[in-house]
């Protein structure tokens, strides 16, 4: 049954505590062994052990993996974004400009340390949410990165561009006062592309189409301090920094104006979430049988995991329907003998195992019932 469902592209999870589970527990794509009961030949060839033998730990475990796997997902959202915007920026800005990049050295590997280090700590340490138990397993042919990601990360990097654009190339008409390329100028752009990126960090925890982005904010303590955390050093990195940085104190109104522009990411994000993009649909590869004799008096059914035939275009991720394999074996008949019964339950076992490994299920089960 193992290797049929991992051929038929499915992601096996076997438990076992027995030396007679280790082949079974080597080949699944995931092994649990109890770590009290079970033998070592078992725990050996398991993944995850069992500590207190209770099954109720699985569920556990699927709840971290499926959020460890939301974690990278996010943060390689937010980390695409930023590289999109930051690479156009300092490789148009150099061709275009009389003077140096717009995004000075330092400022890079601030921005940097913004992308790669406190953006991975803050996405990837939020506590898992029980909806995460509710949705379909991910098939193995999906990508890392869905048709959702790909719009969010597209619309979000279009804005930033437009906006950093704009200040590059008409900020002395915006603020009338500066110099263009100057320190100050470019430090505009610089204050202006971190608040987007804060902002865009706050977008990045939804990957579907919920609108509301600050939901379960208040549990993830260590999210909501990096963002301050990152708040404060942006503050003294862009007032005190200087020659070092490369940057010019900026006034209570611009600092207002930056943090605004910033804060129109969160508006941008709203209405990509409105976006209808669906994620694409990986149809099962089984299909539901039913069988019935001519009397009605017996039946054997076979129902697997199967995609509802409408279109798929228009078929979200949580609407697909899963069926268990359920087998309904014969009732007895009046004056049967026990030995009967046995060779008859039989027949049926023999007739699931003949459909898994048949090409042509329908017939194969049909011909063992009829026979």
């Amino acid at each position: 049954l193992v290797e049929r469902l991992q051929a038929l592209g499915e992601v096996v999870a076997v438990t076992g505590d027995g030396t007679n589970d280790g082949p079974a527990l080597k080949m699944a794509d995931i092994g649990f062994s109890m770590g009290v009961s079970g033998t070592e030949v078992a725990i050996a060839a398991s993944d995850v052990v069992l500590l207190d033998d209770n099954f109720a730990s699985i569920v556990v475990a699927v709840l971290w993996g499926r959020n460890i796997f939301d974690a990278i997902r996010k943060f390689l959202q937010f980390q695409l974004t930023v590289n999109v915007v930051a690479v156009t920026i300092a490789l148009i800005g150099s061709l275009t400009t009389d003077k140096h990049s717009p995004l000075g050295a330092v400022q890079l590997l601030w921005v940097n340390l913004i992308m790669d280090t406190m953006a991975a700590l803050a996405l990837a340490t939020e506590p898992p949410t029980p909806e995460l138990l509710l949705r379909e397993p991910n098939s193995r042919a999906e990508g890392l990165i869905n048709r959702r990601m790909w719009r969010n990360i597209i619309v979000q990097s279009a804005y930033q561009l437009v906006v950093c654009f704009v200040i590059l190339y008409a900020g002395d008409k915006i603020w009338t006062y500066i110099v263009k390329d100057s320190t100050h100028h470019y430090t505009l752009l610089f204050n202006t592309f971190v608040f987007m990126q804060l902002f865009n960090e706050i977008n990045s925890r939804e990957l579907e189409n919920r609108i509301n982005v600050f939901r379960g904010l208040h549990k993830s303590y260590l999210f909501m301090i990096v963002i301050v955390l990152t708040l404060a050093i942006q503050i003294v990195f862009v007032q005190l920094g200087g020659r070092f940085t490369q940057t010019d104190p900026l006034t209570w109104y611009e600092w207002f104006e930056c943090v605004a522009i910033g804060a129109f990411c969160m508006v941008i994000g709203v209405f990509q979430r409105m976006l209808p993009i669906h994620n694409k649909v990986y149809p099962r590869q089984l299909h539901m049988i039913k069988v019935t004799d001519e009397t009605g008096q017996r039946s054997s059914i076979i129902m697997t995991p199967v995609v509802q035939p409408n279109d798929t275009k228009s078929l979200d991720d949580d609407q697909q329907q899963s069926e268990l394999l359920i087998v309904r074996a014969a009732p007895p008949s009046p004056g049967m003998g026990r030995g009967w019964q046995i060779a008859r339950q039989t027949r049926t076992k023999i007739a699931v195992v003949n459909a898994f490994k048949s090409s042509s299920m329908a017939d194969d089960l049909v011909a063992s019932v009829h026979g």
